[in-house]
């Protein structure tokens, strides 16, 4: 299934907003219409990947982009020729990167293709794959994409959960959680083995959960509906808290949920959004609607994610060429530091 390096070792309360620039070329701009929105990724060393398009004329194509996490500054930009977007798609990303932004992956048109950031070398690639369902493991090790598939990225090795389908992989690479009907569905990747079938009471008239996240530490899953949110613990698959997340949903499914890496805070962006602290069910901030320019009335957020540092929650609006960012517990405007 697929070609791989034979080396592993290659493979290896209602509050303020500040908006900041993207500090893009006047050529380049951050889509936020799904392919520039509803895939943030931090990584450990203070960066910050998304989505953007490049315009030339009448035509565009995607690409990714990298920021600053300290102060949304553009860094870099990495071609990725035949990018597939997904709009709104809560799942997983239109592409994955580790935590130490070594390698990243993505769906190519034709394949899925895992590359190395330092050199842009092919690690692995594929003739499958697409949808917005890809996951990378913490060492860079194994790589979840659409259909359940887990591959090995070391040794090309792959295996497909039986009855699975779309899902992501926990940063630790223990747990696989798919989204069915009634809740989610997890397994352990080691063996592929089902383990069990967390339940929550979807919203009728939606087949499955449609957002779904693990902690960075791999200890919590959050799983959300266009009306709810839910939080287990892996240990024991304890649920710790359920919250409402109706009152920032946009159009039934277009809100993005965020978990910090140690499962102390979650939050939920769409219109306004809200974060929460896990342990007592306490709402501590509550965000307004962007004011990036050009949607005077306030536009949504279809997109979320905390820095690893877990001090600041990152939101992209529909529309604006711009990130916003709030200071985490308390949701006070950030500084640039």
């Amino acid at each position: 299934g697929g070609t791989s390096d034979p080396n592993p070792a290659n493979n290896s309360a209602t509050t303020s907003v500040t908006v900041f620039p993207t500090g893009l070329p006047p050529i380049l701009w951050m889509d936020g219409f799904g392919s520039g929105a509803d895939t943030i990724i931090p990584t450990n060393d203070g960066m910050i990947w998304t989505l953007g398009q490049i315009h030339s004329g009448q035509s565009e194509r995607d690409e990714i982009e990298v920021y600053r996490s300290s102060d949304l500054k553009y860094v870099r930009s990495i071609s990725a020729p035949g990018l597939s977007v997904c709009y709104w798609c809560g799942i997983g990303h239109d592409f994955a990167v580790t935590p130490d932004g070594q390698f990243y992956a993505y769906f190519n048109g034709t394949q899925t293709v895992v590359y190395r950031t330092l050199d842009g070398k092919l690690i692995w690639n594929a003739p499958r794959g697409g949808g917005s369902y890809y996951s990378l493991t913490d060492d860079g090790g194994h790589l979840a994409f659409s259909g359940g598939e887990i591959v090995d990225l070391a040794s090309g090795s792959s295996i497909t959960l039986s009855g699975s389908g779309a899902g992501i992989i926990s940063p630790n690479g223990q747990w696989f959680a798919a989204p069915i009907s009634g809740g989610v569905r997890l397994y352990r990747v080691s063996d592929g083995s089902y383990i069990r079938t967390l339940s929550a009471a979807v919203v009728p008239g939606y087949s499955s959960a449609v957002h779904i996240n693990f902690s960075g530490n791999s200890t919590e899953l959050v799983v959300s509906d266009a009306m709810n949110m839910w939080i287990w613990r892996l240990s024991d698959f304890l649920l710790l808290q359920e919250f409402s997340v109706q009152s920032v949903g946009y159009t039934g499914v277009g809100f993005s949920i965020a978990v910090t890496n140690d499962g102390q805070y979650v939050a939920a962006l769409g219109n306004g959004g809200n974060i929460w602290r896990v342990d007592d069910g306490s709402l501590v901030a509550h965000l307004p609607t962007s004011n990036a320019p050009g949607y005077s009335s306030g536009q949504p957020y279809i997109g979320a994610a905390f820095t690893p540092d877990e001090s600041r929650l990152i939101g992209s609006p529909l529309f604006a060429g711009s990130l916003t960012m709030w200071g985490v517990p308390d949701g006070v405007q950030a500084t640039p530091l």
